[in-house]
């Protein structure tokens, strides 16, 4: 998995040589190639110590840094934006590499790999009540979901998209926000918190289900126009924004049912065993 990152560190270094903003990527990259050796590392740490790390965990948590990589630190056209593949990349940042990354367990494998003191001193970390305050309770719940979707609503109406076009450093903070938000949500969706952020089944696929009104509508609203941008690309803009992140949106909530199907076979199995 590192050398698939090393890789795409000195193809994006190579491609970036001209741009004069070498060094976004190159910094950016480093972190990306990190991320994966480290994670590498604690997969192996807790093999060899006798807890399996499933490969096909490591191979999802890389696809998801791989995916970030390129949504991240793809290129930025100056007054010839690319808008349709700008707005691609934000919605891959929101809809595709959290559940990958959350999908590796990174912090489970952390737990795994690190010294029993230091695992137990992450976990009083991980049930603290500021960390709590962002994972648990229906308020929690209701803000994550509006933030999800309606920060893109305000991305796409407001100059914020045709600056995040334009020029790169607004493209990497605008990027980076849709990513942490992403995380969040999917965190919930996923109940990858604490056992009492638990969402119901039924709870998960309503507010996945939502996205595909909503990026319709976005779409829709796209071909009226955006503030700062005008005329081309925008149809094509229009089309991924409703198609694109319906479709994610979608495969999101079929996902869900596969896993609490997966889940209910499992208990099932378990029952007539015992």
């Amino acid at each position: 998995m590192s050398g698939l990152a090393s890789s795409v560190v000195l193809a994006h270094a190579q491609a970036g040589n001209a741009t004069g903003a070498d060094w976004y990527t190159i910094v950016g990259m480093a972190a990306v190639v990190s991320m994966a050796v480290l994670y590498a590392s604690a997969a192996a740490r807790s093999t060899r110590t006798g807890d399996y790390w499933p490969l096909w965990r490591s191979f999802v948590f890389g696809c998801g840094l791989l995916v970030a990589a390129s949504a991240l630190f793809g290129g930025v056209r100056g007054s010839h934006p690319d808008l349709a593949g700008h707005i691609g990349r934000h919605l891959l940042l929101m809809m595709a590499v959290p559940p990958l990354l959350l999908a590796g367990q990174p912090v489970q494998l952390l737990l795994l790999a690190l010294p029993t003191r230091r695992a137990a001193a992450l976990r009083e970390i991980l049930q603290d009540p500021a960390v709590r305050s962002v994972t648990v309770g229906p308020l929690v719940r209701l803000l994550l979901v509006v933030d999800y979707y309606g920060s893109m609503v305000v991305f796409m109406h407001t100059p914020l998209l045709a600056w995040a076009t334009t020029y790169r450093a607004v493209h990497l903070v605008t990027g980076a926000y849709f990513l942490v938000c992403g995380f969040l949500f999917w965190s919930m969706i996923l109940s990858a918190g604490p056992p009492e952020s638990a969402l119901p089944t039924r709870a998960a696929i309503a507010m996945l289900l939502v996205g595909v009104p909503v990026n319709l509508l976005l779409g829709l609203s796209l071909l009226r126009g955006v503030p700062g941008v005008h005329g081309a690309g925008l149809p094509e803009a229009a089309w991924l924004t409703a198609v694109g992140g319906g479709t994610l949106s979608i495969i999101g909530a079929v996902l869900i049912v596969a896993r609490s199907y997966r889940h209910r076979t499992e208990e099932d199995r378990w029952l007539v065993a015992s």
